[in-house]
Parts: structure tokens; C-alpha cells; sequence
């Protein structure tokens, strides 16, 4: 919103998070510690989420907000799913060790990297083989 001249936006979400985040945020790390200040941060962003993003794909990109979370959506499933083999491999095997933690990340990532060049448009991929390969 800074780039496209719309501060408002930005100014307006951070003004609404001290009203809305501030208080989950003592609660979070009242009853959580250090934990509840982390999560803290997280819930700041689902905030930004769910009420700046829909006013920035209306008036700065011009896309309609559902557009925008289908494409977020599908990389938090390809997350979920590949990382998340890797995490009930872990599970069911009940392998501990650094070794079969390593692996179990390092199968995840792969997984990762190679489905996300088929979300990638034409255009990312005209871009990052730019940089790549030169």
C-alpha cells in the first residue's frame, strides 16, 4: 500500500491493531510466556490478513481478495502436504534421531521445490530462470 501512495491503509491497520492485537498479545503472553509472544506475532499477521488484504487487492492491485487468498491457499496446501508427509513418516516410525529429522526435512523441502514450479505463472519463472542461469 506505501508503494502505490495508499498509507492510509497501513496507517489504519496498525491504528485498529492496538485495539484488537495489543490486548490478545498481554493475554497471549500472560498466560503463555514466551510462547504467547511469539504466537502473538503470528495472530498480528492473520489481523493484517484478514483486514488489510482484502482493502490492498481492492484499491492498490486491482484483483478481487478471494483471488489473492486462493493463491496464498494453495501454497499453505502444498505445505501442508509435503511437509506434512514427511511429519507422519516421522511419527508412525518414531525415528528421532538427527539423521531421519535431516531427511524427513530435506524429502519435505524437495517435495516443496518441485511441486511449487507447477503454482509458478509463466512470468516468476521467466524471472527466476533469468537469474539462474546468467
Amino acid at each position: 500500500s506505501l508503494a502505490v501512495e495508499k498509507p492510509e491503509i497501513s496507517v489504519r491497520t496498525n491504528f485498529l491493531a492496538l485495539f484488537v492485537v495489543l490486548p490478545v498479545t498481554i493475554a497471549l503472553v500472560y498466560f503463555f510466556g514466551l510462547a504467547g509472544a511469539a504466537f502473538s506475532w503470528v495472530f498480528y499477521h492473520l489481523f493484517v490478513y484478514f483486514y488489510a488484504i482484502p482493502r490492498i487487492c481492492k484499491e492498490c492491485l486491482g484483483i478481487l481478495s478471494r483471488e489473492w487468498y486462493w493463491h496464498i491457499g494453495r501454497i499453505l496446501i502444498l505445505g501442508f502436504l509435503t511437509f506434512g508427509i514427511a511429519f507422519t513418516y516421522l511419527l508412525f516410525s518414531n525415528a528421532n534421531s538427527i539423521f531421519s529429522l535431516t531427511l524427513a526435512y530435506s524429502v519435505g523441502l524437495a517435495l516443496f521445490l518441485l511441486f511449487s514450479l507447477k503454482l509458478m505463472r509463466k512470468e516468476l519463472k521467466l524471472t527466476l530462470s533469468r537469474y539462474l542461469f546468467i
